[in-house]
């Protein structure tokens, strides 16, 4: 069987999109602590969710700039309605 003698760690994440990670060690990672390994491995979701935070945030700011395009396109529409029909 393929990777029964990989080094498995678990990393719990108390962040908004991950619950946890599983971490498949390289041979010879021994030399590093567990808790170096747990900080580097925090430090890597912690990343990821920092990059999804920042692209919902522009995806946030596009959506009001396009509903304010349509609001003032609609408002545009009405007044030149109502100066037609006066």
């Amino acid at each position: 069987m393929k990777g029964v003698n990989k080094l498995v760690m678990e990393i719990k994440s108390d962040g908004e999109y991950f619950e946890k990670a599983l971490l498949f060690l390289k041979p010879g990672s021994n030399e590093l602590t567990q808790k170096e390994i747990s900080d580097g491995a925090e430090k890597i979701l912690k990343h990821i969710e920092d990059k999804n935070k920042q692209e919902r945030k522009k995806i946030n700011i596009a959506y009001a700039f396009l509903w304010s395009g349509a609001g003032a396109f609609l408002m545009w529409i009405t007044m030149l309605i109502f100066e037609y029909m006066n």
